[in-house]
């Protein structure tokens, strides 16, 4: 297992020492998303959303400086929202817009939703039942991944860190078929729901197995990636 991206959102350009990334470094504004002050829940500053489809972009670029495979990973970050809207709000996306992991919250119900995706079949999806997902809060959101196992899981934390619910599905699923699109992955209003609504994002993670996701919520309040540690995944600060 390996933690591949961690992101404090302090600024657009990663720092060498305190964030991390096995390739893309750099953030791409999509629409006009910001490094804010405003609402922080780690460090001084918090990725912000506040206008449709304001997002930041990352390459995936599978084949070399992996940051993320279809087959298995893990994706965990802080989120808040100042308004309740069903929308798409991480996507790690393949050449073809129908290979897909993608995580959504949902206003009808306000719980979590966990999307895959291959081009070549239906969507696979799971959705928490007992999050009941509050405005003005923050909450840690962590996925994982497993097509051979198979195996879904949607873990949600409060603010202090405390368990709200895990979900898991075993169900076999089809993984999407590459993560090659430039800019594939995409972090903020995915799906263009924002209206009058602010989407903050802190301390964002991505790992290459499903086994990932331990480690990311044990790291889930760190300042500095010198600060991440669990066992090989430390080799990686170095």
């Amino acid at each position: 297992m390996s933690t591949t991206f961690f992101w404090r959102c302090e600024g657009t350009t990663l720092d060498g020492t305190h964030d991390f990334s096995a390739g893309d470094t750099t953030a791409t504004a999509n629409a006009t998303p910001s490094i804010s002050s405003s609402v922080v829940k780690i460090g001084s500053n918090a990725m912000l959303c506040d206008s449709s489809g304001d997002q930041y972009r990352f390459d995936p670029t599978q084949d070399t400086d992996i940051i993320a495979t279809t087959s298995s990973g893990a994706i965990g970050f802080w989120h808040r929202q100042s308004g309740q809207v069903s929308n798409a709000i991480f996507l790690i996306r393949g050449a073809n817009a129908a290979d897909y992991v993608q995580i959504n919250t949902n206003a009808a119900s306000d719980e979590i939703e966990l999307k895959i995706r291959n081009n070549g079949g239906a969507e696979a999806s799971i959705s928490t039942a007992a999050v009941n997902y509050a405005i003005d809060n923050w909450y840690f959101i962590v996925v994982a991944w497993n097509s051979t196992t198979p195996y879904r899981r949607i873990s949600v934390y409060d603010s202090g860190g405390s368990l709200i619910e895990t979900l898991e599905n075993t169900s076999a699923f089809t993984a999407p078929a590459d993560f090659n699109s430039t800019t594939g992955i995409r972090i903020g209003d995915v799906g263009g729901g924002i209206s009058t609504q602010s989407f903050y994002y802190d301390n964002i993670f991505i790992g290459t197995s499903d086994a990932d996701a331990d480690t990311i919520v044990a790291n889930k309040s760190i300042t500095s990636w010198t600060e991440f540690s669990s066992g090989d995944d430390f080799t990686l600060a170095v």
